[in-house]
């Protein structure tokens, strides 16, 4: 794991990270739709199997990990299950996704993350505020269309449910084509 750094952060996620068995769902489900030629960027880019909760521009990590950790302090871990398969975007930009079931506690998990996260960044991404949130899984980015009727097909054999748990939460500097974690705390 990189040292925090002292100055702003462009471009982070805070994810929410999944029980060893889900990962390994999601995981196996890239493998698939890599060995089809349809996208392989999820894992080459060194994402862990997440829940995004935020998009934040120049996050303030030395100031905001002393909340974040509290945060998982008084988080406990918390079903997930992943019963569907959905896509957002347009034209060549198309990403396919696992939805979860959308529970009370996810959304208010969501919601107090996003009052503890916002006053550390310069702006957090429309996509992650608490009236715009789509909770999702990424299975594949930045696909055309053709692609994504392969994708979308391959899911039929993806055994949902993908039954799992919240476990972890941390933070990752978005760096196409990398992803560096720069923080990883366990939920209590």
């Amino acid at each position: 794991m990189t040292p925090v750094a002292r100055r702003a952060i462009d471009n982070c996620a805070v994810c929410l990270y999944f029980d060893a068995d889900a990962a390994a769902a999601v995981r196996l489900a890239w493998k698939r739709i890599a060995e089809a030629g349809i996208s392989d960027e999820m894992p080459e880019a060194g994402w862990r199997p997440h829940v995004t909760l935020s998009g934040c521009r120049d996050l303030r990590l030395e100031e905001y990990l002393p909340v974040l950790r509290e945060f998982a302090a008084q988080t406990k871990p918390q079903d997930i299950s992943f019963t569907s398969v959905g896509y957002f975007g347009g034209g060549n930009r198309q990403t396919v996704f696992l939805a979860p079931t959308v529970t009370r506690g996810l959304l208010d998990l969501h919601e107090r993350h996003h009052g503890l996260v916002a006053p550390f960044c310069s702006a957090v991404s429309p996509y992650y505020t608490p009236d715009g949130w789509t909770p999702h899984c990424t299975l594949a980015l930045n696909l055309p269309t053709e692609r994504l009727a392969q994708a979308v097909t391959l899911t039929d054999d993806f055994g949902l449910p993908i039954m799992g748990r919240l476990m972890a939460v941390g933070v990752v500097r978005v760096a196409r084509p990398q992803v560096e974690e720069l923080s990883l705390l366990a939920l209590d």
